[in-house]
Formats: C-alpha cells, sequence, structure tokens
C-alpha cells in the first residue's frame, strides 16, 4: 500500500561537521540581526550598521567555532560582511511579523524559535 503523505521519515543524525557548520550559520543570524537598529527598514541600513563590525565583536565569535573547527581539522570561519548585512536585512524583514520562513537566497538558514 502508499504510505501517507503526513508520515515522518526516518533522517539518520547529521555528522558533526554539517552539525556545526549549521550551527555557526543559525548563529551568525541571530548575531548579525542583533547589530541592527530596529528602525533600520532597507538593506542599505543594516549594511552600513555591520560593516567594519568592531574587531573584537567579530573575533568574540569567531575565536571558539575555529577553536572547535581546528580540533575537528575544518578551515577556519572568517567574518563576512556581505553575509552579516544579508542576514541583517533578512532578520529586519521579519522583525515586523516574526513568520519562520526562509528567504530563498543562496545562503543556508537555520530558523528556530527560542
Amino acid at each position: 500500500g502508499q504510505q501517507s503523505p503526513l508520515r515522518h521519515q526516518y533522517h539518520p543524525p547529521m555528522a558533526p561537521k554539517a552539525a556545526l557548520s549549521c550551527g555557526l550559520l543559525g548563529t551568525l543570524l541571530v548575531l548579525s540581526s542583533s547589530l541592527i537598529p530596529s528602525s533600520a527598514s532597507r538593506f542599505e541600513g543594516p549594511r552600513r550598521a555591520l560593516q567594519g563590525a568592531p574587531q573584537r565583536t567579530v573575533q568574540a565569535y569567531l575565536a571558539p567555532h575555529n577553536q572547535l573547527r581546528a580540533r575537528l581539522r575544518l578551515p577556519p570561519l572568517q567574518w563576512s560582511d556581505a553575509l552579516a548585512s544579508y542576514a541583517a536585512w533578512w532578520a529586519n524583514q521579519r522583525s515586523g511579523d516574526c513568520l519562520l520562513i526562509h528567504s530563498n537566497s543562496n545562503y543556508g538558514e537555520n530558523i528556530f524559535w527560542g
């Protein structure tokens, strides 16, 4: 017989490398959304707010992740002003309705309610 379309399919646990990568992008989205003023409504506003993020802030984010990545022999992460700007812009787009929807961009996204 046919399976019900509502039945959950088994998905094996994610490999540690993939799980780490997914978690990092989610963290970046959360962190970058807190760096923009809530009144910014266009892509340019968040871009200006995040360009040249203080090196101290960037390193505070990257250092613990890169320590774990080094243990797994993964290359270190590098801060991307372009990705941070996009993440901030998208977070701002959702700030009015708090809908948990993907942006349909070329970037991976982890969306959760905390």
